[in-house]
């Protein structure tokens, strides 16, 4: 029971990964003939032939098959590497390899405990938390880093897990806001106009309204803007706020934040959605949300 709690309370960060240059020692093997200690003592003993290392930190990384966890079996091949990060690759000792690691998108999780029991949490990450996740496992290598909290069958030993993830399969589109003085003239005249029907309306206080039209599947949305200063008779010129609706906004929110943007408000319950607000860079608004699930 205290597993399960302890797994429950993991919460992983997501991460874009940059490219990383690694240099080390790789074996085959498999989870019932496991050589990962052969492996690492390889490493260990002639780390100080590799030049120009970035950072303190060792990557243990592995390389599965396709499907490697559809239908586990302890006997299958795998490739397991015992790496360091470089700069460049100009200088590979004898007997080590060079390896790219491409960038891509991880759920990154802290372990605290000893290295040969992580397998519980391994099985919880993929065999829980992923199915209930708005990602799947992706085909690029799983890898740790061992830092200075690393201390291998120490209980307080740390590590990060990181775990090659993509978006589940799903609807993705994105709908531009038109923010206009009467949005109630306004949608009378798509209505009128295009043939627009309302698959969405809000009733506020006054004339305050928010209604989503569709043109044939082609979405829309109209509402006033109350301080009057940002519609397009105001401005001059129309304003737009991009609506991205996907699977899982909480994880794209979090995504977006990392990369640069910054929250407006955050995800949450209201109106029939689940949804949250930030802007880009580019001084651009986005909502990002789905409608709450029944």
């Amino acid at each position: 029971m205290n597993n399960i709690k302890s797994f429950k309370e993991m919460k992983p960060v997501i991460k874009i990964l940059e490219e990383k240059k690694l240099i080390g020692k790789r074996m085959i093997m498999t989870f019932s003939d496991n050589k990962t200690g052969e492996l690492w003592r390889g490493l260990m003993r002639r780390r100080e032939e590799i030049q120009n290392k970035i950072g303190a930190e060792f990557y243990s990384m592995q390389i599965y098959p396709p499907l490697f966890f559809e239908n586990f079996d302890p006997t299958i091949e795998f490739e397991k590497w015992a790496t360091v990060e470089v700069a460049d690759f100009n200088n590979v000792p004898e007997d080590m390899e060079a390896f790219t690691l491409e960038g891509g998108l991880y759920a990154v999780f802290l372990y605290q405990g000893a290295a040969s029991a992580a397998s519980e949490t391994f099985s919880y990450i993929l065999g829980t938390w992923l199915p209930d996740s708005g990602y799947a496992l992706d085909n690029r290598p799983h890898f740790e880093i061992l830092g200075e909290k690393y201390k291998n069958e120490s209980p307080d030993s740390q590590e990060e897990l990181w775990i090659p993830i993509k978006h589940k399969s799903g609807k993705f589109s994105i709908a531009p806001w038109l923010t206009v003085r009467n949005s109630t003239k306004a949608i009378e005249f798509y209505k009128s106009a295009f043939g627009a029907n309302e698959v969405y309306r809000l009733e506020g206080q006054g004339d305050d309204l928010v209604a989503r039209l569709s043109v044939n599947g082609a979405e829309f949305w109209v509402s006033n803007d109350s301080s009057e200063s940002t519609d397009p008779e105001s401005l001059g010129g129309g304003t737009i706020r991009m609506i991205l609706t996907v699977p899982d906004p909480d994880s794209m929110f979090i995504q977006a934040l990392n990369a640069g943007a910054c929250e407006i408000f955050p995800v949450g319950e209201e109106h029939g959605w689940r949804l949250g607000r930030l802007v880009d860079p580019f001084g651009l608004h986005w909502e990002i949300g789905r409608p709450s699930l029944k």
